[in-house]
């Protein structure tokens, strides 16, 4: 094609030029005809900019292209057709990013260090500490379906965009996962907590969908005289938008909708035994007694709560206002500026129903670590390499016998096993209380029938056993 152009330029172009020509010569002496004007604000109307005439007029826009046609009739047709698709939007261009980006399709992974605690000095418990959460990594993000929403005009200055995910649509079982890799180490030979454990803790999400809006206030006249060589420089674009009334780029109404989420683990490198417990009866017993569908609604509030207060929280008023230093057709551009370092504002304090979340959350989780460390301490002590197991030996005179408590069959007989498990069950059963005075509830409590024989026989009203000393 390139070899050719010559030739068209030579024969065919010229050609048409000549038969315009007498046309061209002919207008010439004759005056143009005005250029259509309408009322304006001086800020952008994107309706007008990216919705068809059509389209614009029923949003409640002018409806006549009043910035031309290029991006109304051309570029967001085709945007739409060719790229806010779904399966296309994965396929071209988000899956041949997060290769680029990690080496793998459809994952995005970020090495850098989240949380780090460190306590070195020597306590009753652990010679040092060491808890670190790093290496966020997104899997399935090539899991995009439709509804695909990008630069949607809600008002004459609000854009909304919406983006969805379902893994079951597209790759099959492949939800969105967002994984962590933690590292809880206790030095001290020792400890009874002595451990090395690194595990990845993965947070799946089947099918979910993310919604915010945009306001922004971009210039009429910087837009209209915006050159084409500098359409790739944000600086440029970010210049165009008026800071002088209000911020000149606002992010707004965002929204979080999940169906559900489960949470697995995977071992990295433990020297916990208790370790490998925690996917299996920890976080599989959580699901099972309802703990995610208790939590979601107020763990996707939480989340939406922090977002919105962080975004509340960036500030673009001072990148807008250094854009113009970096933009070449604007009259403050200097070529020797450098790009200020940006700064991420901190995390914003939790509110109130969010803190409640976290608080609940955080007692869960201290519960399940609890559980966790009984069954490594357990699995040590069956395995003898528990340094805080002290072994007892007690001399007993040759021709004793020793009542083994689990195997009463072969050491007494048949009888004593059923005695003792009778025994067991009478114990253990649970009987109804009626409900004191004193108490709010009407309903009958459950208790077991042990305690109801020592409150019976043995302590007082209060609850107290006395012993008298003379």
């Amino acid at each position: 094609l390139i070899d050719a152009l010559p030739l068209v330029f030579d024969s065919t172009l010229r050609e048409i030029l000549n038969a315009m020509l007498p046309m061209i010569l002919d207008s010439a002496s004759r005056l143009c005809p005005p250029t259509r004007t309408y009322p304006s604000t001086g800020v952008v109307d994107f309706r007008d900019l990216f919705l068809s005439p059509l389209d614009a007029l029923d949003a409640g826009a002018t409806g006549k292209e009043p910035y031309g046609n290029v991006l109304s009739s051309f570029a967001m047709p085709y945007l739409k057709e060719k790229v806010f698709q779904g399966e296309i939007f994965s396929a071209d261009y988000i899956r041949p990013f997060t290769e680029s980006q990690s080496g793998i399709e459809g994952s995005l992974v970020f090495s850098d260090m989240l949380l780090q605690y460190k306590d070195t000095i020597p306590s009753s418990l652990y010679d040092s500490l060491v808890f670190t959460v790093s290496d966020l990594r997104l899997h399935n993000v090539d899991t995009v379906v439709d509804p695909l929403s990008v630069l949607d005009p809600v008002d004459w200055s609000t854009l909304s965009n919406t983006i969805a995910f379902d893994g079951s649509d597209i790759t099959g079982d492949n939800p969105l996962t967002m994984a962590v890799r933690i590292a809880l180490k206790i030095g001290g030979s020792h400890s009874p907590l002595h451990m090395q454990n690194t595990f990845d803790l993965n947070f799946s999400i089947p099918a979910s969908a993310l919604s915010f809006a945009m306001l922004a206030n971009l210039r009429e006249s910087s837009l209209m005289n915006f050159p084409v060589i500098d359409l790739a420089n944000y600086h440029c674009w970010l210049a165009s938008l008026d800071n002088s009334m209000a911020e000149g780029l606002i992010l707004s109404v965002i929204s979080l909708d999940i169906d559900s989420f489960q949470l697995d683990s995977k071992c990295v490198s433990c020297t916990s035994p208790g370790m490998a417990f925690l996917p299996n009866e920890i976080l599989q017993n959580l699901e099972f007694s309802g703990f995610n569908y208790l939590f979601k609604d107020k763990i996707v509030a939480m989340l939406v709560d922090a977002i919105t207060d962080f975004t509340q929280n960036f500030r673009f008023k001072g990148i807008i206002d250094a854009a113009p230093n970096h933009c070449p057709h604007h009259p403050s551009y200097d070529p020797a500026a450098k790009v200020a370092h940006f700064s991420w504002p901190g995390l914003p304090a939790l509110r109130y129903d969010s803190a409640e979340t976290a608080i609940a959350i955080g007692l869960i989780a201290l519960q399940s670590t609890m559980i966790g460390a009984a069954k490594n301490h357990l699995l040590r002590v069956g395995e003898g390499t528990n340094p805080s197991k002290k072994t007892i030996e007690m001399d007993f005179s040759k021709g004793s016998r020793i009542v083994n408590w689990t195997t009463l069959d072969e050491d007494i007989g048949d009888w004593a096993e059923v005695a003792f498990e009778e025994l067991r069950n009478y114990l253990t059963r649970a009987v109804e209380e009626s409900p004191k005075n004193d108490t709010r509830s009407s309903r009958p409590t459950v208790n077991l029938h042990v305690n109801e024989i020592l409150r019976d026989h043995f302590l007082d009203t209060d609850g107290a056993y006395t012993v008298n000393f003379n």
